[in-house]
């Protein structure tokens, strides 16, 4: 249970507001991202290629990257992930420079393409479990992450205190981006019946946007935030309640991402020392997308392929 509930704090840390695109451009970026776990000091803000050398290997995953939206990759989060993504519109790739293999979602053509690049071959996915992809429900991802299932047995009640509040701090340059920057704090405290458990949670949150863009990653069937920690715990069988006012989000943060840094400290009255887990994310090389990319979103000739079988989840081979 303990890494049940370590899993759920540090998702809610790192989850933005939803937006919908401002228009059918689009953009494209790379994006490192690595979790620091048991307590691990992330290294301090700098320069994209100063975060990347902090990095253990950058090897190549078995994996085919995942769309944004989707929780994946979580063992390679540990090293660090540097994956490139491409926006426009509707339409949705993702690249793993290092394993030369693509991800393309076409929620217009009810399709999932994975490509090899390397060996010039594709798997399309489509029906049902490419729909679950292209929009994925984030709740039931969770649950899976927790190892919980999705009718999990009753457990008892939850009350829930949260706190939170977003202020204003001083921008930072990103390679040659200008930002404003925000602090986020959230707190989080029960009292439970049953096998329910009485945590005490905070969750830090400092992030710097550039407002000019909107936020292309995540989707209104995936936002997810604290808010939204009653619905996690009652997929685990834990029905829960909020005392008093549930805090809204700054709208600020629904604004492109340019770094962040989401730190969770969990506290269980059954663990002498409180687990703490710290994400970093920062982004680079922005660049607009236009009708004129729209070749980025199709399989590109000479590419080999069939349909892929139907699994949940991004094939490993």
């Amino acid at each position: 249970m303990r890494r049940s509930f370590a899993v759920l704090l540090s998702t809610l840390a790192l989850i933005t507001p939803s937006v919908a695109l401002a228009d059918t451009n689009g953009v494209a970026f790379d994006q490192l991202q690595r979790v620091y776990l048991l307590g691990a000091e992330p290294p301090p803000v700098g320069s994209f290629d100063d975060l990347r050398s902090t990095f253990n290997a950058l090897g190549p995953s078995v994996e085919y990257p995942a769309l944004p939206g989707t929780i994946a990759g979580v063992q390679r989060m540990r090293d660090g992930v540097l994956l490139h993504y491409s926006f426009l519109g509707t339409l949705e790739r993702v690249d793993d420079p290092v394993a030369q293999k693509a991800t393309i979602g076409r929620p217009d053509k009810g399709e999932v393409d994975y490509l090899d690049l390397k060996a010039k071959t594709y798997k399309r996915l489509t029906g049902d479990a490419a729909a679950a992809l292209l929009a994925p429900n984030l709740m039931q991802q969770v649950s899976s992450a927790m190892g919980v299932p999705s009718s999990a047995p009753k457990r008892g009640t939850l009350a829930m205190t949260i706190v939170a509040s977003t202020t204003s701090i001083a921008g930072v340059p990103f390679d040659g981006t200008t930002t404003a920057g925000y602090k986020g704090d959230s707190k989080v405290s029960t009292t439970a019946t049953g096998q329910c458990p009485v945590i005490s949670a905070t969750v830090g949150v400092t992030a710097y946007i550039d407002a000019t863009r909107p936020e292309p990653f995540v989707k209104p069937s995936s936002a997810f935030n604290i808010n939204d920690v009653t619905k996690a715990m009652s997929a685990i069988g834990c029905s829960a309640t909020v005392v008093g006012a549930v805090p809204t989000p700054d709208p600020a943060l629904s604004r492109f991402l340019v770094y962040e840094r989401g730190d969770v400290t969990l506290s269980l009255p059954s663990i002498p020392t409180p687990i703490q887990t710290s994400t970093v994310i920062q982004r680079a090389h922005i660049v607009p997308l236009t009708a004129t990319d729209a070749e980025l979103f199709e399989i590109p000739a000479g590419f080999t392929g069939a349909d892929a079988p139907q699994p949940l989840v991004a094939p490993t081979k």
